[in-house]
């Protein structure tokens, strides 16, 4: 597995943090939700990737 820790550690940790709050303050259920917050990190850190491998592609061509 190919994780660019930087971008991980850039993103990860505000979802984290966010998705704890969602978990504590969410009535009972809708605890639910705050996994969600750790979904859109990974399409957010996945999106990152993207985009950059697109940008190297273009660039080394």
């Amino acid at each position: 597995m190919n994780i660019d820790r930087k971008k991980y550690l850039v993103i990860m940790p505000p979802f984290l943090i966010i998705s704890i709050l969602l978990f504590i303050y969410l009535p009972t259920d809708k605890k639910g939700f705050s996994t969600f917050a750790i979904i859109v990190a990974w399409i957010f850190y996945y999106s990152w990737k993207n985009i950059e491998n697109k940008k190297k592609n273009n660039n080394s061509n």
